[in-house]
């Protein structure tokens, strides 16, 4: 069992994409979605869907299972093919766990049945969201696991009372509205990689369970009483000190030794150097390539503002950044002003101690921050000279290299006229 650690990144928001032949459910699930938040662009068939995420990038894909011509998996290995990372929900009325296996071996993200739950679509749309499975797919796909499902689980993003449901499973009849037998993480995972992220959410009770998988590779649903064997690597992910809340008895000790068996740290962009500008030359590639303007490259100057930016939003940002710079570009090469980069507070720590006020406004874009800037030191400036020569303003023209007429003229527009 394998534990990794890292850093939670953000993501600018993309659309989805629907895909349903009913034109009412369709409507109806639009409508949810928009309610929710989302921007949704809708698909009536499987190759309307195709030619769809073969132009453009989505947040998610939300497609049915069973429809005439293209169906929802060939919508699932379409999307796979134009960007493996872009997550993917099937929906079907004929939902078994075959099909669910074969859909997870396919990659998709998750399976829903019809009728569907308007509350767990959104649930699951808000997971993808949030969803950050870079490393533990590298993990994945560098294993013998590879050809076997790849299932995540975002503990945070999960209601505590629908986590072991979520997990585990439940069979028929375990609860109020439970007519189906539903088929857990655990059990789609089989054979392959389960990644829990944001494990320190996890519920203390649900952590007593999950630490007898770990321990004896057997689970039951929720409702059940038969064991049920699983072959799973755990992969784990947390953005908090789980060893301090293990002192604190907020998490289970035992587990946390368990899980921690092989700990990795990934560190957050703006600390791993030249890494940004490997990554940024990748997706100037891909988006060029995309956009239709290959030969594209990043200036000298744009190089040295994406190497000493602070990331933030990690690596979405900095892919979020590159796909705008080459949409907006009117040449090959992309400038550092239209990398469109705000001047970060921490960069402050980079400029010469006493050369802005402690209350400087630091919003806005490169081209807005850099005029304040330019405007406060300018001011700063005038004033200190005008100090020195005792108001003499021929004198300070003189120091400043500038024309009488141009040191009034200044001096009005700073305030400094008297």
């Amino acid at each position: 069992m394998t534990a990794a650690r890292f850093v939670v990144e953000t993501k600018e928001m993309e659309p989805l994409l629907l895909v349903e032949d009913k034109t009412e459910l369709r409507t109806m699930l639009r409508k949810a979605l928009e309610r929710a938040g989302y921007a949704v662009d809708e698909a009536p068939d499987g190759a309307a869907a195709i030619q769809k995420v073969r132009a453009r990038r989505y947040l998610m894909v939300i497609t049915d299972l069973k429809m005439p011509g293209a169906s929802g998996l060939d919508v699932l290995r379409e999307t796979k093919q134009a960007d493996a990372a872009i997550p993917v929900l099937l929906l079907t009325a004929y939902g078994s766990v075959e099909e669910a296996v074969a859909a997870m071996k396919e990659g998709a993200f998750d399976f829903l049945q019809k009728p569907v739950d308007l509350e767990h679509l959104k649930l699951l749309v808000q997971r993808a969201a949030r969803q950050q499975e870079l490393f533990a797919l590298a993990i994945h796909h560098l294993s013998p696991r590879r050809e076997q499902p790849f299932v995540a689980l975002n503990c945070a993003a999960i209601p505590e009372g629908l986590v072991e449901n979520e997990l585990f499973g439940h069979e028929r009849g375990a609860f109020t509205g439970a007519g189906a037998r539903k088929v857990g993480k655990m059990d789609l995972a089989h054979r392959g990689t389960l990644f829990l992220d944001e494990i320190g959410e996890l519920p203390l009770a649900i952590q007593a369970k999950l630490l007898r998988v770990l321990e004896e590779r057997r689970f039951e649903r929720v409702g059940g009483t038969q064991s049920i064997d699983v072959d799973v690597r755990i992969v784990v992910a947390t953005n908090r000190d789980l060893q301090k809340l293990a002192e604190e008895k907020l998490f289970r000790e035992d587990l946390y030794f368990r899980i921690s068996t092989v700990p990795m740290t990934i560190p957050p962009l703006r600390e791993r150097g030249n890494d940004v500008l490997l990554l940024a030359d990748h997706f100037l590639e891909k988006f060029s390539r995309e956009f239709g303007k290959p030969g594209m490259e990043l200036s000298a100057e744009a190089r040295d503002r994406l190497l000493h930016y602070r990331w933030r939003g990690n690596v979405r940002e900095l892919q979020n950044t590159l796909e705008r710079a080459v949409i907006l570009a009117d040449g090959l090469s992309i400038r550092a002003e239209g990398l469109q980069l705000p001047v970060s507070k921490p960069d402050v720590e980079r400029l010469p101690s006493g050369m802005l006020a402690e209350n400087f406004n630091w919003e806005g874009s490169l081209e807005e921050v850099t005029g304040r800037a330019v405007s406060h030191v300018e001011k700063a400036l005038l004033e200190n000279t005008m100090r020195e020569c005792k108001w003499n303003k021929t004198r300070a023209a003189e120091k400043l290299g500038v024309s009488p007429k141009t040191l009034l003229a200044k001096l009005r527009s700073a305030g400094l006229e008297e």
